[in-house]
């Protein structure tokens, strides 16, 4: 079987679908959906989002590839994966923080380089940009239906929270011989990681490049802010 080919055609064709869904979907859904359209769409993608979630490990399982190194949800996305159905159901906006910049920030750069080898229409390709593409479009549009926005302070904390969890995901690496946040070596696929040097180095210009990340996410929301009028969060649609 031919491997997955980075920027190559079907590589583009996904980024370009997840890119329509997340710059129309969210608007389209604002702009038609009744409260109770939207609060059924909110319970429909909860289940998306869970339900990949659960499809992947069964694919696992059944072909006798379930491994601790991949199956648990401690990547940056995967924990993005567990709390995003929860902000959903809670419109919590401490939530929305963490899960903004680890969509806009981390799940970006895993859909631009992905860490996968299986090439499409496997099962694989599509549950990767699912999962990926799913985390961008709910940031995208957990921002236009609840009218929340992060701000400065917003990157401040999901930094410290972001890397605060390197120390104890660092721990469950050396027990479990994982790599986890790609603390313990380099993703095997290219990735941006192999411009930095060398393990342990390349952790801190890594860790220097998630703040950049974080501040440049953020950067459009200033001028948002600039030029909008003040919103509060939308209350016709009820949390959970």
């Amino acid at each position: 079987m031919e491997q997955f080919v980075l920027f190559g055609r079907s590589h583009i064709n996904a980024l370009m679908v997840i890119l329509v869904f997340t710059a129309f979907g969210p608007w389209l859904i604002k702009r038609y959906f009744t409260p109770q359209m939207e609060y059924y769409f909110r319970i429909s993608l909860i289940a998306l989002i869970w339900g990949q979630e659960i499809a992947l490990n069964l694919w696992r399982i059944h072909n006798n590839v379930w491994e601790l190194k991949e199956s648990l949800t401690l990547h940056l996305c995967g924990l993005a994966i567990l709390v995003l159905p929860v902000m959903l159901a809670t419109k919590k906006y401490f939530l929305y923080e963490l899960t903004y910049f680890w969509g806009m920030g981390g799940a970006t750069q895993a859909l631009l380089t992905p860490n996968i080898i299986d090439p499409f229409p496997s099962f694989r390709f599509f549950q990767f940009f699912l999962s990926h593409g799913v985390i961008v479009f709910t940031v995208i549009y957990a921002t236009l239906m609840f009218n929340f926005q992060p701000t400065f302070r917003s990157v401040g904390k999901a930094f410290l929270v972001t890397v605060s969890l390197m120390l104890p995901i660092g721990i469950i690496n050396s027990v479990l011989g994982t790599n986890y946040f790609f603390i313990a070596h380099k993703p095997e696929t290219a990735s941006i990681l192999d411009i930095m040097g060398p393990w342990p180095w390349y952790l801190i210009p890594l860790v220097g490049l998630g703040a950049v990340i974080f501040l440049l996410v953020y950067l459009p929301f200033p001028v948002i802010r600039r030029f909008s009028k003040p919103v509060s969060i939308r209350d016709d649609s009820p949390a959970f």
